[in-house]
């Protein structure tokens, strides 16, 4: 009997590990943020929320264009600090102002 109680203690344990693992990786899904580069080449989206790049996936040539507008796909997640990072999977530039 106590090494029925045993097992399933030991289960129900890894059920919450297996549980908690899982929301985790559920909550890494990609999304599509539409927003411009800050000075420090930060995603800045419409609502002014900041997402640091992780890896450099904006070419050069294109973080340069300040008044770039970029569509961009890719993983964000939070650090215990509360800064949102994007690991981009792709991106496009949908739109650049020209200043005259």
């Amino acid at each position: 009997m106590r090494k029925n109680k045993i097992l399933i203690g030991v289960c129900l344990a890894a059920m919450v590990l297996l549980f908690a693992f899982a929301g985790n990786t559920l909550a890494q899904e990609a999304m599509t943020i539409v927003g411009t580069l800050n000075e420090d080449g930060d995603l800045v989206d419409q609502n002014g929320v900041v997402y640091l790049i992780d890896g450099g996936a904006i070419s050069d040539e294109d973080a340069l264009n300040s008044d770039a507008t970029f569509e961009v796909n890719g993983i964000v997640e939070e650090d215990d600090s509360g800064d949102k990072w994007i690991t981009i999977q792709n991106y496009k530039v949908i739109e650049t102002e020209k200043s005259n």
